[in-house]
């Protein structure tokens, strides 16, 4: 039950911070290995990616890879696919999760599932560990701190992620780009990446051309999207044991 509670409260909070992935995932494919004014910005800050998004694909384009959000590497893929006149990264043909899943099949075999796993790692284990740590950190220094005390709970878990999601954009946000370049790239018929070779290949040609801002593309839209993804699922949560506690005891 708990599991099913867990799962449940992620699905509810990815609902509502879909759209932040989606505009994260153009911001850092935007300018792909190249320097700054040799592409075209297509997305000048966070809200006119929002606007130019729906207005240009439509507002159910802001919910790209909702389906596929438990497979990163179909969730990168759709999520990347855009009207032609504000396109940018590369563009896989496929249309939803079956036909990119099948795309990638067809590429690569069963391996080619997990193709671009290697960026996935590093991104996962640094982004849990300063998010959990920063989270319950901050929630212990702002419940029992006698110069700044929140004693609502919720109130507490909105500030705390909040500051947590600081940590987590900081620490993990050079490897989500990382993650999201590999993840997205073309493939060639012998099975080798289009734009790279591998992880440390990837890190040094978006070090050489594209420098140190780079790694730090999507920022924003990654703190605005960790955040609330944070406090939505903590409160799911919260109103999923209780229906649960309300239930066993009729």
């Amino acid at each position: 039950m708990e599991f099913i509670i867990g799962a449940s409260s992620a699905v509810g909070a990815v609902i509502f911070t879909n759209p932040l992935e989606v505009v994260k995932t153009r911001f850092q494919l935007q300018g792909e290995l190249k320097k700054k004014g040799q592409y075209t910005v297509h997305y000048k800050n966070f809200f006119h990616a929002f606007y130019l998004i729906g207005k240009t694909e439509g507002v159910l384009a802001l919910q790209k890879g909702l389906a596929s959000a438990a497979i990163h590497q179909a969730k990168i893929r759709l999520q990347s696919q855009a009207n032609k006149s504000i396109a940018v990264g590369y563009q896989h043909e496929a249309k939803n999760t079956f036909g990119i899943l099948n795309s990638v099949y067809r590429e690569g075999g069963i391996t080619g599932l997990w193709r671009g796993v290697i960026g996935s790692v590093p991104r996962i284990c640094v982004g849990s560990a300063s998010q959990l740590t920063a989270f319950y950190v901050s929630k212990e220094f702002l419940a029992n701190n006698k110069y700044f005390v929140i004693h609502s709970g919720l109130l507490n878990t909105f500030v705390s992620s909040m500051i947590g999601g600081i940590f987590v954009a900081i620490t993990m946000g050079p490897l989500d780009v990382i993650s999201t370049r590999l993840y997205n790239q073309g493939i060639t018929k012998d099975g080798k990446g289009i734009l790279y070779n591998g992880y440390f290949d990837c890190v040094t040609k978006i070090w050489k051309t594209e420098g140190f801002k780079g790694f730090y593309k999507g920022i924003v839209p990654c703190y605005m999207r960790i955040g609330p993804h944070t406090v939505l699922c903590f409160v799911f949560w919260d109103e999923l044991k209780k229906l649960q506690a309300y239930l066993e005891k009729k």
